[in-house]
């Protein structure tokens, strides 16, 4: 018997299997995220009806005879409109859509009158009801892995774990509960329950499914991450992670729910492997200058770049697409001369900057780990990104021995949830076995 993971990420939907009883995880399916196209600079949508359709076809053709459990992550912040059936009826706004930074009314930004970050979903919201955006049938919102889990049970109304309604902003973590601002603001009542710890939403063909759960602390738990270990989780953006006790202390650390009890200390970066992307892109606009024709890819050629480099003399601030408190920042590139402008030192210090962006946040978060875990295609893929991190944290890198750990997370979640495990530890346990 195995459980079922599913990952809804930014660029690709990843299906693994958990073994219940060895822990051993293998990759089922792999599928890009469908996009919607956008004429305005600030939108970032995706087609939710589409993700719901491709999870289903892959479900549908399972064996549920096999199967035990059924656990789902997915991109956190992002909002999907849910109609009185559970059914979505909207585009899929991500955490990358910066709509929330426009002005109401009173001419203050949506974002800075609920006191949230742009693409967090209650600002989205926000503006999507001023422009007259919202669906006409929609009778409330969440996140495109609770549309999921939602349509796999025959939901009408999805459950939100903790970790979902806390991406949205105005939640109060120790509570368990949306904030009263929210309230005030959107004059409205956050139409979902919520819930925290272990929770089956409901049923798939008799399986159980777990509630969804962010992408984030399904990754640390997919990651085998526990105790003084902290996980840094570079994709399409790069985050860096420990559990505590305690709330941070820093304004640049964010606290999000853990596991039983705990917070999950995070420090978030935009733009993680989504800079790279953009070093590609900036290649590729080159060579079309230079040939009149755009290549496919130049990834093989950038990785070559990188073979026996030494340390980059180009410093690098990544924040092209600004950071959680200050949307407006840009990045920058300093120390260019006659002999490093190149695009070895351009693909070397972009690396360097990813990584000295999260280290900055380590730093805040006033932490000395024990052991450093690797997760994330972006870091998983690069040998000399891997270098340079155990460099600048002057710790060993340790990357998980499977693949898509938010769906191995999720996958879990779902065993403890369903009680086929006890405990975070005992999923631990299991993936170390």
């Amino acid at each position: 018997m195995y459980a079922l993971g599913i990952d809804i990420g930014t660029t690709s939907i990843a299906v693994v299997q958990v073994d219940a009883v060895s822990g051993e995880n293998k990759k089922l399916a792999s599928f890009s995220t469908p996009t919607l196209p956008s004429d305005a600079a600030d939108e970032h949508i995706q087609d939710a009806a589409a993700i719901v359709r491709t999870v289903k076809k892959v479900t549908d053709a399972l064996d549920p005879a096999e199967l035990c459990a059924i656990g789902v992550s997915g991109q956190m912040h992002g909002i999907v409109y849910l109609d009185a059936a559970g059914t979505v009826c909207s585009p899929l706004y991500t955490w990358q859509d910066r709509r929330g930074e426009r002005t109401g009314a009173d001419g203050i930004p949506f974002t800075r009158a609920l006191g949230v970050s742009a693409g967090y979903g209650h600002a989205t919201h926000a503006a999507n009801r001023a422009a007259g955006l919202v669906p006409q049938e929609a009778v409330g919102y969440a996140t495109i892995a609770d549309a999921v889990v939602a349509s796999l049970c025959g939901l009408r109304a999805p459950v939100l774990h903790a970790s979902q309604a806390a991406s949205l902003g105005c939640f109060d973590i120790d509570r368990s509960r949306f904030t009263s601002q929210l309230c005030e603001m959107l004059g409205e009542t956050y139409p979902y329950a919520v819930v925290g710890g272990y929770h089956v939403a409901g049923a798939y063909r008799g399986i159980p499914v777990a509630v969804a759960i962010g992408d984030n602390q399904a990754s640390f738990l997919g990651s085998g991450c526990g105790d003084g270990e902290v996980l840094i989780n570079i994709g399409t953006g790069s985050q860096i992670s420990m559990l505590s006790d305690r709330r941070a202390e820093s304004a640049a650390v964010e606290t999000r729910p853990g596991f039983e009890g705990k917070y999950l200390h995070v420090g978030a970066a935009l733009c993680g492997g989504r800079a790279y992307a953009l070093l590609h892109s900036f290649f590729c606009d080159v060579v079309e200058m230079a040939t009149g024709k755009r290549p496919d890819s130049l990834y093989e050629a950038m990785a070559g770049y990188q073979q026996n480099a030494a340390d980059a003399s180009l410093r690098f601030d990544n924040a092209f697409c600004g950071s959680r408190s200050d949307p407006g920042r840009r990045g920058s590139i300093r120390g260019i001369g006659c002999d490093n402008f190149t695009p070895q030192q351009f693909c070397i210090g972009l690396l360097e900057g990813m990584i000295d962006e999260l280290a900055s946040l380590y730093s805040d978060m006033g932490c000395c780990a024990t052991r450093l875990v690797g997760a994330g295609n972006a870091l998983r893929y690069n040998p000399l990104l891997q270098t340079l991190c155990e460099k600048r944290f002057g710790a060993p890198l340790y990357l998980t021995d499977g693949y898509e750990e938010a769906a191995v997370g999720a996958a879990l979640f779902a065993l403890i949830s369903s009680g086929r495990l006890p405990d975070a530890a005992a999923a631990r346990a299991l993936l170390r076995a």
